[in-house]
């Protein structure tokens, strides 16, 4: 027993040894990237950028996959994936498997081998938990975003639930085998299997709230299930250890422990946003904010100061509004939204979301604002900025290609803005810069009209050439609104590509304060197609005519995101590409 004993102690701690290991390496490129990019970010434009898509492009690379997974695996994730798998693998077999001596009930190869795949299982906690929300101590040390590390914390998960499912079987079947029904009976009678079974429900929970369809199906449930999943599986295996005779293993739990605490404490201090509290400035956590709703979305402006934010971030906003008493299940929920704009003198340090109205919260919201009149104030909790460029500034790229689904336009549409507003910088290299969009209706251009015009008007000025491509998708004749029969009806031409530009304007019917998008529609910067783009077109066309270092950026649904990432890695090396995908699934 004492040779298991220590072969279990020692692969525990290899395990944790490579863990740190591998967080350590990726701290050291942290910081070496930041001191090479504050660098490269402050020399004359003369520098060219060069970017590479070599090695990117093969550890990014998508991989054909069922829907049903929930993910778009990469070559990198499969490596990371296999990487987990075969160390757990490689550490609960040797030693375990071979037994010296006489088989007993209490030393045989079975039992040695359940309990080396506890041991491991118990090796996954430190890394889950460091590995937990969106201001984790590894995101915080690494500087790799927390969408980033959810697969790996979503690996490191799958090899806890696969130890503890052989760990708990294995231990019963060899009870069985060695004590009959009764040996069975009077295992899960006593604390011991009590606290096995425990952990394993909490397990279970914590399976069945990350399927897929659960999240789709209700975020609300799924964010509720797992924390009580998890909660459920640290405290049951808190004592399960005590009762294994094991009380130094409790230690174990309490790192995970500390580890949660430490995301939860930095998610809090973000209400007050990190951002601002590094430059002395203090914020109210709740601040009022004011909605309206405008084609099947909601506005939302939120004061917030121009130091604060900047292009490409976003934050998590919560509704603590009186009014929406009757709606309590509101109050407690915190979700994602892209930052639709920059600070300016416009805008004044205000925060424009645009919440695309879907199910739940959306739906919610939108329902209690319809009772309202338009727009209204809110009284809403910010938390947050998060993410923005960590990277080569999108500004030291000589052309940049944006491409937005629906309401994946607020993050392209920031970016937009800075690069317009960043053109008259010396290090400053972008001439050019085109924006496509797909959306359903013609109206909902109202969404970012104002931020659309302003930057074409201010590239133009700057010297920046901004063209918007925009894609309604919707067929008029299924929903004959007024602008999108106007489009129906207009002429078009047919250009030297094959693509139908409408040369005419479109109103809006939107209930929300009227907005022209005459200015955008008959400005020579703009076309406007039928139909969905087609992403390899595209992008090949823009990267292959242009010239230079070149930056794609795409935002919105998995499968716009799949096909730019796609066809982005199958371009010829020799083209200086960069490929930054926005992604905010849960």
């Amino acid at each position: 027993m004492a040779r298991q004993a220590a072969a279990n102690l020692l692969f525990r701690m290899t395990y944790q040894y490579i863990v740190a290991g591998v967080i350590g390496l990726l701290t050291v490129r942290n910081a070496y990237l930041t001191i090479r990019t504050m660098g490269r970010q402050s020399r004359s434009k003369g520098n060219v950028v060069k970017a590479s898509l070599s090695l990117e492009r093969i550890l990014h690379h998508p991989i054909p996959s069922p829907s049903f997974l929930g993910f778009s695996p990469t070559i990198l994730k499969l490596f990371i994936g296999l990487l987990i798998f075969a160390i757990n693998v490689a550490f609960a077999l040797p030693v375990s498997i071979h037994v010296r001596g006489a088989q007993t009930n209490q030393f045989n190869n079975s039992h040695a081998f359940a309990l080396r795949c506890g041991s491991m299982a118990l090796a996954q906690a430190p890394a889950v938990f460091s590995l937990t929300g969106r201001n984790s101590l590894v995101s915080t040390l690494t500087g790799i975003a927390y969408q980033d590390l959810r697969f790996a914390h979503k690996a490191f998960g799958v090899a806890w639930a696969v130890l503890i499912c052989l760990h708990m079987p294995i231990m019963l079947l060899d009870t069985l085998h060695w004590a009959g029904a009764a040996g069975v009976r009077h295992l899960i009678s006593v604390p011991l299997g009590k606290t096995g079974i425990v952990t394993f429900i909490g397990l279970l929970v914590l399976v069945i709230a990350s399927l897929r369809v659960v999240r789709r199906a209700s975020y609300e449930l799924f964010l509720a299930f797992h924390l009580l999943g998890a909660m459920t599986l640290l405290a049951g295996l808190y004592y399960h250890v005590d009762f294994a005779y094991q009380p130094q293993f409790r230690a174990w739990v309490w790192v995970a422990v500390g580890f949660w605490a430490f995301e939860r404490m930095a998610r809090l201090v973000q209400f007050f946003s990190l951002t601002l509290l590094r430059s002395f400035i203090l914020r109210p956590a709740f601040i009022e904010a004011e909605a309206q709703v405008v084609e099947g979305a909601i506005l939302l402006r939120v004061p917030f100061p121009q130091a604060g934010y900047s292009a490409g971030q976003h934050a998590y906003l919560t509704f603590l509004d009186a009014g929406l008493l009757r709606r309590a299940h509101l109050l407690v929920q915190s979700h994602p939204f892209s930052i639709a704009n920059v600070p300016s003198e416009d805008n004044k340090g205000t925060q424009l979301f645009v919440m695309r109205i879907h199910g739940g919260l959306t739906k919610s919201l939108a329902s209690h604002l319809a009772q309202l009149p338009s727009p209204t104030k809110l009284r809403v909790a910010v938390e947050g900025p998060y993410g923005g460029d960590r990277g080569t500034s999108p500004s030291l790229f000589d052309q940049v290609l944006l491409v937005a689904g629906g309401s994946g336009i607020t993050h392209c549409i920031s970016h937009l803005s800075d690069l317009v507003a960043k053109a008259k910088a010396p290090t400053s290299r972008t001439t050019k810069v085109t924006l496509v969009w797909s959306i359903q209706t013609l109206a909902q251009c109202q969404w970012v009209l104002p931020e659309l015009v302003a930057a074409i008007d201010a590239g133009s000025a700057a010297g920046v050439e901004v063209l918007v491509a925009l894609y309604v998708t919707k067929d008029a004749s299924r929903q004959p609104s007024m602008d999108e029969a106007t489009l129906e009806d207009m002429p078009t031409e047919k250009l030297a590509d094959g693509v139908k530009l409408v040369q005419a304007t479109a109103a809006s019917t939107s209930s929300a304060p009227t907005v022209d998008v005459d200015d955008l529609v008959n400005s020579p910067n703009t076309t406007l197609h039928r139909g969905r783009p087609v992403i390899p077109e595209v992008v090949t066309d823009f990267v292959s005519n242009g010239s230079g270092a070149t930056l794609v950026m795409a935002c919105g649904p998995a499968a716009l995101a799949d096909s730019v990432r796609r066809v982005t890695y199958s371009l010829p090396s020799h083209y200086s590409v960069e490929l930054r995908i926005a992604s905010f699934e849960c």
